[in-house]
Parts: C-alpha cells; structure tokens; sequence
C-alpha cells in the first residue's frame, strides 16, 4: 500500500512539473511572439524560426541514444543494478561527445548554404555569416544536455527535467526580447542563446551528479557491453527522431522554401497556437513511458493507466482545438495586433482540428516506447512523416500556406494503423476497427461545431458571441460523451 502510494504521489508528481512545463514555455513565447515579429519583421522572424528549426533538426545526430538512455537506465535503476547503470550513462555521455563533434563540423560547412537554399535573403545571409560558429557552439550545448536530459528521466525525475527546461526557456525568451528591445539583431540573439545554453548545460551536469551521487561518468568511456544494448535500439531511435523532425519541422522548411521566411513567419506563429495543446498533453503525459516499461504485460493497471490518458487526451486535447477552431481569426489578429490574411486563419483552423486528431496517439506512442516497440515505433513514424512531406511538397506549390495546414493530416493512416497493431501485443485486442473509433469523439466534435458555425457565418471571420459559444459547447459535450463510452470496456473486448 505504502509503495502504490509513493507510485501515484510520484506520477502525479511528474505529470504535474511536465505539464507546467509544456504550459509555461509556450505561455513565454506566446507573449513573445508578437513583440519580436514586430520588431524584427516578418522576414527576421521567419529567418529566426529557420534557426530554431535547426535546432531540432540537429537532434538527429544522437542516432536514437536519448531515448535509448531513458529506457536502460529506468530499467537498471529498477532493477538496482547500479555498476551497469554507471556504465550505461558513461557510455551514453561519450557517444554524444563523439556525435558533437561530427555535429559541429557539419553545421559549420553546411549551415549557411542550407539557410541560403531555404530561401534566406543574401543580405541577411551576409549578416549572419560570422555569427554561424557562434550558433554552432549553441547548437553543441543544447545537443549535450538532451543526453543529461535523458538521465534525468530515466530517474523517474520529471521534475527535474521539466524546471530545467522552464529555466532554459524562460532564460532563452527574457534574452531574446531584452537584445531585441535595445535594438539587437538577430546575431545578439545567437549570442544570447548560446550564453543561456551553456549556463543550463552546467546545471545539467550537476544535475545528474547529484542524482548518481558520484561524477565518474563525466570520464567519457564506451562500455562494450552497454555499447551493444545501444545498438539494438538506436536506429529504430533515430529513425523515430527522423520521422519526428520530418513531422513537425518538413512543412516549416518547405513553406520557407516555396513561399519565404516571410510567410514561414506567420505559418510559424499559427503552429504554435496549434501545437500548444498537443505540447502540454504530450509532456504532462510523458511519465506513462516508464510507467509502461515498469508494468508487467499481465498487470491490470497498464490498461486502466491507458484509458484513463486516453481519455484525458481526447477530452482536453480536442476542447483547446474547438476553441481555436472556432476563434482562429479573432484569436490570430489580437495576439498578433496586425490584420491577418484569410488564408492563415484557414490554415490555423485546418491545424487545430489536425492536432485534436493527434492527441489521441499520445499514448499509444509512449505505451510503443514503453513496451521496447520501438521498431515498430521506428517505422510507423517513418512511414507517417514521409506522408506528411511528401504532402506538403505535392500541396504547398499547389494551395499554398494552406496545403502545408492539410498536409498534416497526410500521416493520420499509418498512425491507425500501428496503434491497432500495438494494441494486439499489449492488450490483446483483435478488433481492427479501434483505430478509426478512436478519432471519432474528435471528428464528430468538429463536424457539429463546424455545422453550427456554417449555418451562422458561412465559416466567415464575423461571428456572433453566442453563436460561438454554443458551437463550443456541442462540440465539447459530444467529444466526452463518446469519450467516456469508448475507453474503459472497448479494450477488453476480443
């Protein structure tokens, strides 16, 4: 009784820091974004989005060894077999150093014909040029911390990973607008950042110190035997962080590349909105994969922890999306504070009803990840993110900023497709047809909001108070009405 006590108290623990987290950052960049927009122009802050997307895109070189370190060290540290756990995060902290390196001298040779190819202005690009190596260094340090990061949560410690990146954001944001006020350019800002990341990438180090009680690992050594076990798994990890950048960062890229920074810049801020939502979910819920790597494939409560996130996903996942569904030219035009273009307030529209779809395979993911699926992982999310580019690069030439928004639902079949599949092996469902129920509460939701708003307005960007809130109102209802029928009894029918 004592220990499901100190269990539940430390879930809650973990999914309370990672939903403060997920909520706090983007809150940050909420209240940012208008100010550096204005300040910087759509063009600087499109420029500025491509630098940040490079960030995530330099995630790649770890090969899959982050997620990697979460799950062995999770599983040594439950099995209390400190030495191998010793070795493991000693192992993973010298492959990094190796990947820096490689890393950094790409990104230095590479990175300003890559900006210039995606359509970056010569003149800014000239301007930039000698802040490059600088940017580079930023890029290490954040590429060094996602390995502590991976530490950090294989303890179990999501408090911890989630305040230090609370820390890093909220550095990173206060440095942004603070250089851009004084009348900064975008190089004060690599400047910046570059300073911020590094200061968090010491706090990290003491950190995972702290938490082993030693600082031996710090002497990078590559264990032959834990060498191995990365292997086995890291390149369905990097395929899965491949399909993952191909997912959120392709369209990014290729709005930039058709349309410009510019346009990029506004395709930009409506993905924010749109990703807020999924974010805080997908963080808040981040402690289930432990949870799931912990749990026997008999035990009773890997199913009720899975529908009770299910429904906890559903439900609030697509409420947040109505609303900026129904809200999205108001929404977008007072955040902002300028006249928005019709065709971004369709595409925030599009995007919103895109991320309530999504949020229903938050769980089914981490409960892959949780189970050791991750080649299964590896390549639905594969297969998901080619659909998704190829989508964008078939639809933005075609429709614009507006193909990009629908081109995000081009992954939407493999997902189904995988859930089912990993629903066989964990639970033992047989029924083929979940995958497309699942989606169901949110399509529906949609589709009568969308209904109500049709009659009213015709979609137009006038809308009645009451209209709106009614439309909300439906939808929401439906979706935990058909929610709350779905999870608990369909899983455990054969």
């Amino acid at each position: 009784m004592a220990l499901r006590l100190i269990s539940s108290s430390r879930s809650l623990r973990n999914a309370s820091s990672s939903g403060f987290a997920a909520l706090a950052i983007p809150a940050l960049y909420f209240f940012a974004t208008p100010f550096l927009l204005s300040r910087l122009g759509a063009e600087g802050f499109g420029v500025w989005t491509l630098l940040s997307n490079l960030f995530t895109i330099a995630g790649l070189a770890d090969f899959g060894i982050g997620p990697a370190t979460t799950l062995y060290v999770a599983r040594y540290r439950g099995t209390q077999e400190s030495e191998t756990l010793l070795r493991v995060i000693q192992t993973a902290w010298g492959l990094y150093l190796v990947l820096v390196i490689l890393l950094a001298v790409a990104l230095f040779f590479l990175g300003e014909p890559f900006l210039g190819w995606l359509g970056v202005p010569p003149r800014m690009l000239s301007a930039l040029a000698p802040f490059l190596p600088i940017f580079v260094l930023g890029v290490a340090m954040q590429f060094l911390f996602s390995a502590l990061d991976g530490v950090v949560r294989g303890f179990e410690r999501y408090d911890l990973s989630s305040f230090l990146r609370v820390i890093s954001g909220s550095a990173n944001v206060i440095t942004y607008c603070s250089i851009v006020a004084f009348g900064g350019s975008l190089g004060g800002m690599i400047i910046g950042q570059t300073m911020v990341l590094t200061a968090i990438l010491l706090i990290g180090i003491w950190t995972v110190c702290r938490l082993l009680q030693r600082s031996v690992w710090l002497v990078p050594w590559i264990h032959a035997h834990s060498l191995r076990e990365f292997l086995n798994l890291s390149l369905y990890g990097w395929l899965q962080g491949l399909a993952g950048t191909l997912s959120t960062q392709a369209d990014r890229l290729l709005v930039s590349l058709f349309l410009g920074p510019a346009v990029l810049a506004y395709y930009a801020a409506c993905l924010q909105l749109a990703q807020l939502a999924h974010s805080i979910l997908a963080q808040t819920l981040a402690f289930t994969f432990p949870k799931f790597a912990s749990l026997s494939a008999n035990d009773p409560a890997r199913l009720a922890l899975f529908n009770r996130g299910m429904f906890i996903a559903t439900m609030l996942g697509t409420t947040a999306s109505l609303i900026l569904f129904i809200w999205a030219p108001f929404i977008l035009e007072m955040w902002l504070r300028q006249d928005v273009p019709a065709e971004i307030a369709t595409a925030l529209r599009i995007l919103a009803l895109s991320n309530a779809l999504t949020s229903t395979s938050i769980l089914p993911s981490y409960l892959m990840f949780g189970m050791g699926h991750f080649r299964l992982a590896a390549f639905a999310a594969l297969a998901s993110g080619l659909s998704i580019a190829l989508g964008g690069y078939l639809l933005i030439g075609w429709v614009g900023v507006i193909g990009a928004a629908v081109s995000r639902l081009a992954g939407l079949p493999i997902a189904i497709v995988s859930r089912v599949l990993v629903y066989q092996r964990a639970f033992g469902s047989r029924r083929w047809l979940l995958g497309i129920k699942q989606l169901l509460p949110a399509l529906l939701g949609f589709l009568l909001a969308w209904l109500l708003l049709g009659s009213q307005t015709g979609m137009g960007n006038t809308l009645s108070f009451s209209s709106s809130l009614l439309a909300l109102a439906v939808g929401a209802i439906t979706v935990f009405f058909l929610s709350r029928q779905l999870y608990g009894p369909l899983l455990t029918r054969s």
